[in-house]
């Protein structure tokens, strides 16, 4: 999970008052390898962030090549909340409730919805491309990840129109057992529930 660096301390301290044991921290992308421990093969995993998100190359359970990508949540959740007229919680609300999912009467957002999807596409087989041609491989499958990828429609809509490689949505929810976890995937990422979690104990 990208956690920015000065939230550090604070998660340090969470740990000692949880009476967890904080391990460390490394660059977010190294953290994809933990995924494909004795999986052999070359996969794509896209982060989809709110600022930013990440392009990261595992061949044979090693990271070989990552880079950030302009494809930001926020800009969609801006978009949305222009049209609309909502605060972004109002917008986020909305978007948990409808996803990439918009009936075609619903014109505008529907309008986004496709137009953010289209570009989305377009723009990681252009880089999927590039990591083939570049590094002379074939890619197996291709990884989503992030919170834009468990929204109500994105799986559909993505493998449909990314539909020349094999893709899978990364989501480690299943790690997560018993019913403190059990509405873990319905928002946001899995670190603020962790906190909330945390912060209910303490």
């Amino acid at each position: 999970m990208a956690t920015p660096k000065d939230y550090i301390k604070k998660i340090q301290t969470i740990s000692y008052l949880s009476k967890l044991k904080f391990v460390g921290y490394s660059p977010e992308y190294f953290n994809f390898e933990t995924y494909f421990v004795n999986k052999g093969g070359s996969y794509v995993v896209v982060d989809l962030g709110h600022a930013y998100s990440l392009l990261c190359l595992i061949k044979d359970q090693k990271l070989i090549y990552a880079t950030k990508l302009r494809v930001r949540g926020y800009d969609f959740l801006d978009s949305v909340i222009r049209v609309t007229g909502l605060n972004e919680e109002g917008a986020l609300d909305l978007l948990y409730k409808k996803g990439f999912y918009f009936l075609p009467e619903e014109r505008e957002l529907y309008g986004l919805a496709n137009n953010f999807l289209d570009n989305l596409s377009r723009t990681i087989l252009e880089e999927v491309q590039k990591l083939e041609n570049s590094f002379f491989l074939k890619i197996d499958k291709v990884y989503w990840t992030g919170g834009l990828s468990i929204l109500t429609g994105f799986k559909e809509a993505m493998f449909k129109r990314f539909n020349r490689h094999k893709q899978e949505i990364l989501t480690p929810f299943e790690i997560f057992k018993g019913s403190k976890f059990q509405n873990l995937g319905e928002k946001s990422t899995i670190f603020l529930h962790s906190l909330g979690i945390i912060y209910n104990k303490i």
